[in-house]
């Protein structure tokens, strides 16, 4: 009987092993997802104080260095942690990328050492969309959203 009780609770705990395992096989790591071009499609401010409040978090950002605004830009994700930006200008820039946390944290470092953490909140096949806190005296939320080309 002693024998038949463990073989049952060995057995229980090799198929909760299994399972397990099958799950975080089958979960899309995003730092492979992630990997490709995306075309920026939007950026929207959300949660601003009040209307005209986009003008103050440009000249915030322009005048403090905290804020880099991307817009109509084409993101590369490439292997190793290299991020090409293709500026609507012509000028392209190539800089570093890494998923921290729990896959959720996207964080861009710059050249001259300056980093930016965007919120992850979506990633799938064909749209992504990072989300960022901006300064804390406009009390708002920038949503930048992507579609994969």
């Amino acid at each position: 009987m002693m024998k038949r009780l463990s073989a049952i609770y060995i057995g229980v705990f090799a198929l909760t092993l299994m399972g397990f395992t099958w799950m975080i096989r089958s979960v899309t790591n995003p730092e492979q997802l992630i990997i490709g071009e995306w075309k920026e499609t939007g950026w929207v401010y959300e949660r601003l104080n009040k209307v005209g409040d986009e003008e103050k978090v440009n000249l915030q950002g322009n005048r403090h260095g905290n804020l880099v605004l991307h817009k109509a830009e084409i993101w590369s994700f490439l292997p190793k942690g290299r991020l090409q930006l293709q500026k609507s200008g012509g000028r392209d820039e190539t800089i570093g990328w890494a998923i921290k946390g729990r896959g959720n944290i996207l964080e861009i470092k710059y050249n001259n050492g300056h980093k930016e953490q965007y919120d992850l909140s979506q990633l799938v096949a064909d749209r992504m969309v990072l989300n960022f806190e901006l300064d804390t005296q406009v009390k708002g939320l920038a949503k930048l959203t992507f579609e994969r080309l």
